[in-house]
Order: C-alpha cells, then structure tokens, then sequence
C-alpha cells in the first residue's frame, strides 16, 4: 500500500469530499468517488422513501405510481449519478448486478462516515432505481414477488448509503413521509429533512 493510500484510508487525504481516488486493498484498486454531504443525506431519503412507499403499496400499484408521479422523478436521480460517476453506469448494470457487500474491516474504516460509494456501490443502486424507473413507466402492474425483491434490494441500497453518513446527520431523519404511511407517524418530506432540494 502507498503513503498516500495509507493517508487516505486514515481519513488523512486533503480535499476528499471534492476528490475520485484509489483505495489501494490487497493490490485490487476500488475506485472510490466522494460525495457532497447534502445529496448522500437526500439519496439516502429517497432510497428510504421508495422501500418504504412500494412496501405498502403492494395491493395498491396504481396508487403508488400517482403517489410518485408527484416527487422527484427517478430519472431525475438517474442523470445526477450518471453525470458523477466514473463508469458508464448503463453499461454497468446490464444483465444483472450482484448485492455488494457492506463492507467491514480496513476498507470499511476508510469510508464508513465519508461520504463515499464505491462504483460497485453505485451500479447496484442505480441498477435497483432503474429497474423501479422502468415498472413505473411500464404499462402494466409489475410481478408482486418482482416487487417484493426489489422493495428488499432498495432498502440494502438505503443501508448501503447510510452506512456513509455521519450518525449526527441522520439523527431525526428516519421519518421521510412515503405511500401510505401510518396516519400515527409525524413524517417529513425529504426536501425539510435536507434543509434543500434533493438535488
């Protein structure tokens, strides 16, 4: 490992918020891509908002599609990861994309609390947000296992992101308002829970 691999994984490496670098583990180069605080708060909201809203929605599609017609489009986040990346994320997800896993030891010192994703990290997200983009547009119900899966695979996408954040960013946040949420609950919308719009 490098002198400056070894700074960064300490969380040494000037300017890492604004910086794409290589986490150098075992000689394998992960490419790693810094993001800005707000949006991975916001990315994080809107993964949960999603699980959240598809997992009471499951007699209730059509319901659930006017629901989202009225938030962010997915496309909308789409092109915000598409123009941040450094891999042509379509080309990525194409014939199925494995669950990364959350990572633990060395790697995951260095970017637990970082802000960070690695490109691994972003295929599979974008993968499950497009697939859930193109139900959307589809025009008939999609399968309720289909749903059921993907309602699963968000909300690994949601710990993934999480994982990023600093725990005092995410204290009060959990309540994002979503589909049929429980009239009890006192929920946000994502852009009060970021201080901004999403994106």
């Amino acid at each position: 490992m490098t002198a400056l691999s070894q700074q960064r994984l300490n969380g040494e490496c000037p300017r890492i918020l604004q910086t794409i670098f290589m986490v150098e583990i075992l000689g394998v180069g992960t490419v790693i891509k810094a993001f800005d605080k707000k949006f991975l708060l916001g990315l994080y909201l809107f993964l949960r908002q999603l699980q959240l809203s598809i997992d009471r929605s499951l007699d209730d599609w059509t319901g659930l599609v006017g629901y989202l017609s009225s938030k962010t489009p997915i496309e909308t986040v789409l092109d915000k990861l598409r123009s941040t990346s450094t891999i042509n994320l379509d080309d990525s997800a194409i014939g199925g994309v494995e669950r990364p896993a959350l990572s633990s030891g060395v790697l995951a010192s260095a970017l637990d609390r970082k802000n960070c994703l690695s490109d691994e990290e972003l295929v599979y997200i974008y993968a499950n947000l497009r697939t859930l983009d193109s139900y959307l547009l589809g025009d008939d119900s999609p399968d309720r296992q289909a749903l059921i899966d993907l309602r699963i695979d968000l909300q690994y996408s949601e710990d993934l992101v999480r994982k990023r954040i600093n725990k005092s960013a995410l204290t009060g946040k959990e309540f994002v308002e979503h589909f049929n949420q429980n009239e009890t609950l006192t929920c946000a919308s994502i852009e009060e829970l970021v201080g901004d719009s999403l994106l």
